[in-house]
């Protein structure tokens, strides 16, 4: 199975929006404040952001996942955020890979250090990050970071898995 990582475009927008099914899941991937169906101006206000590196992964001609990589200079590290995968492709492996490649796509930026965040409850995501090398910080690691949170999330760090 081969996936390719390709830069967002505006297009993908009206596609990526409207694989959330339901309020709960564009909560559980866009956040506490996301208004059920996503808007399309949401896009745009999400990669106004300079330190914003947005992604799409396309298997077989297919769109089947968007990502973000949030680049944070100053703390020397990068977040992978905002991943979804189109609701026909879950379950079969396309997240890991889609996960895998970002994470690939994240050192031509020179940063060592890699972390995602994810709600408790989303324990499907949790063993797709851990299957693509990403590990459960200690949990005072987890509570100084959530400090600063608006929901507490659990937090995870990418440890090579080669």
């Amino acid at each position: 199975m081969c996936l390719t990582l390709l830069p967002f475009s505006e297009d993908d927008s009206v596609e990526i929006a409207s694989w959330p099914r339901d309020t709960n899941e564009l909560k559980t991937w866009a956040g506490a404040d996301a208004v059920f169906p996503l808007k399309l101006e949401q896009f745009r206000i999400w990669h106004d952001d300079p330190e914003t590196h947005t992604f799409i992964g396309r298997h077989k001609g297919q769109l089947v996942a968007y990502g973000e990589l949030w680049i944070d200079e100053s703390e020397q590290e990068i977040e992978l955020a905002r991943i979804i995968v189109h609701p026909a492709s879950r379950n079969k492996g396309i997240g890991q890979m889609f996960v895998t490649a970002l994470v690939a796509q994240s050192e031509t930026f020179g940063l060592v250090d890699r972390f995602l965040r994810v709600l408790p409850e989303n324990t499907i995501a949790i063993r797709c990050y851990q299957k693509s090398g990403f590990k459960v910080l200690p949990a005072d690691v987890q509570k100084t970071f959530n400090q600063r949170q608006p929901v507490e999330y659990v937090w995870m760090k990418y440890q090579s898995i080669s």
